[in-house]
C-alpha cells in the first residue's frame, strides 16, 4: 500500500525543507503526510509542489492515476483558486501565475493588468464556486479510489511558523506543531 499526496505547499513542507530558514533553525521534524505514511506503515508518494495552482494539482493527480492502486490512500488538498495557469514567455510552456508577480511594473504590467481584472472579476466574486469546481473535479477523479479531498481553507486552523518564531520568522506556512495538527485531522478523515 502506498500514500499519494497531491497539493501546494502545504502538502510540499515549504520552509520545512533542508536549506529553508525554519527548517535550518529549529529541530527537523516531519511534515504531515511523512506522519501520516509512518503511522499507515506504507510508503508515500508526494506529488505536491510549492505554487502548485489547482489546475496544476489536477493535472498532477491526472498524470499519476493510472499508476495508483486501488488498496492506495489518496489524499488531495486543493489550492487557492486565485491562483491560475499563464504561459510563461521566457520558457515557452504553461506554468503556475506564481512565478510572474515579483514586479507588476514589469514589461508585461498590460499582462498582469488583464490577470487582475480577471481575479478581480471572476475568481474573488466566486470564490466559493471556485472552490466547490474544483473539489468536485477532484472527487469525479478519485471515484473507485480509497481518496480525500481537504480544502485549503482549513490551513487557518494550525499553528503557523510566524506564530512558533513570534513573527521572527514572517511566514504562514505551517510550523512542526501545525504538521503535526495537520496529520491528527487527516488521520481522522481517513479513519471516518
Amino acid at each position: 500500500m502506498k500514500l499519494w499526496t497531491f497539493g501546494d505547499s502545504f502538502t510540499w513542507g515549504y520552509m520545512c525543507k533542508p536549506g529553508m530558514e525554519y527548517y535550518e533553525s529549529t529541530e527537523p521534524q516531519k511534515i504531515w503526510p511523512e506522519l501520516l505514511s509512518e503511522s499507515l506503515d506504507c510508503e508515500l508518494i508526494n506529488k505536491s509542489l510549492y505554487g502548485y495552482s489547482n489546475y496544476s494539482i489536477v493535472m498532477s493527480l491526472a498524470e499519476s492515476l493510472h499508476k495508483i492502486n486501488k488498496d492506495d490512500i489518496v489524499i488531495v488538498g486543493t489550492s487557492s483558486p486565485f491562483r491560475v495557469l499563464r504561459y510563461n514567455k521566457v520558457d515557452g510552456q504553461i506554468d503556475d501565475v506564481v512565478t510572474h508577480w515579483k514586479n507588476i511594473n514589469t514589461p508585461d504590467y498590460w499582462d498582469n493588468k488583464v490577470l487582475i481584472d480577471y481575479l478581480s472579476e471572476e475568481v474573488l466574486p466566486y470564490e466559493k464556486e471556485w472552490n466547490d469546481y474544483f473539489s468536485t473535479m477532484i472527487q469525479y477523479m478519485l471515484q473507485g479510489y480509497n481518496g480525500h479531498v481537504w480544502d485549503w481553507k482549513i490551513r487557518e486552523r494550525f499553528r503557523t511558523i510566524k506564530q512558533e518564531t513570534n513573527d521572527k520568522i514572517w511566514d504562514d506556512h505551517w510550523s512542526w506543531e501545525g504538521h503535526a495538527q495537520m496529520f491528527e485531522y487527516i488521520k481522522g478523515v481517513i479513519n471516518e
